[in-house]
C-alpha cells in the first residue's frame, strides 16, 4: 500500500449486525483488497470478534494494518464498541504479527480448540480494548436506553 492509497470499509449488506455479524469490504485504489467481519456481536458488553482476509496477492503490503486501523475508527466512532477480540490458529505467524502490531494483546490460549486436517490445534485469543463506552459523548443517552430495557 503506498502513501497515496486511501482504504475504506463498506458494509457488504445493508443494516448493522445482521444476525450478530457485520461484513465489510475493504476497498482501495486497486479495488477490493480484502474483507473484515465483526461477528459474535454482544450489544450488552459492547464487544465483537474480528476476522480479516487480505487478498493473497496483496499480503505483506500494509493492507491488513490499514484495514484494522479503519476498523478501529469504525468501532470507536460509530459502533461504540468497548473491545474487539480475535482467535488465531497456532502457526499463523503472519496473522499473529499483524494483530500484535495493531495493539492487540494475548489474553488466552485454548488447547486443541480447532480441528485442522486430522489433528486438533491450539488457538490464541487476542483482545483490544478501546476505552470505556460510557466515556463517549452519548453516554447519558445510552445509559438511559439501557435502563429502559
Amino acid at each position: 500500500m503506498n502513501g497515496s492509497d486511501t482504504l475504506v470499509l463498506r458494509a457488504v449488506e445493508k443494516g448493522c449486525f445482521i444476525d450478530g455479524q457485520l461484513s465489510l469490504a475493504a476497498l482501495c485504489n486497486e479495488g477490493l483488497v480484502g474483507t473484515v467481519d465483526l461477528y459474535n456481536y454482544d450489544p450488552i458488553n459492547n464487544r465483537a470478534a474480528v476476522g480479516i482476509v487480505v487478498k493473497e496477492a496483496l499480503r505483506r503490503q500494509g493492507y491488513g494494518r490499514a484495514m484494522l486501523k479503519a476498523l478501529d475508527t469504525l468501532c470507536c466512532e460509530q459502533l461504540n464498541l468497548h473491545q474487539v477480540y480475535c482467535d488465531i490458529v497456532e502457526g499463523n505467524k503472519a496473522s499473529l504479527r499483524l494483530f500484535l502490531s495493531c495493539d492487540y494483546r494475548q489474553i488466552g490460549l485454548m488447547h486443541g480448540w480447532v480441528l485442522v486436517g486430522d489433528s486438533y490445534r491450539d488457538v490464541v485469543r487476542l483482545q483490544k480494548i478501546f476505552s470505556n463506552v460510557f466515556d463517549k459523548p452519548n453516554a447519558d443517552k445510552l445509559a438511559c436506553m439501557l435502563r429502559r430495557e
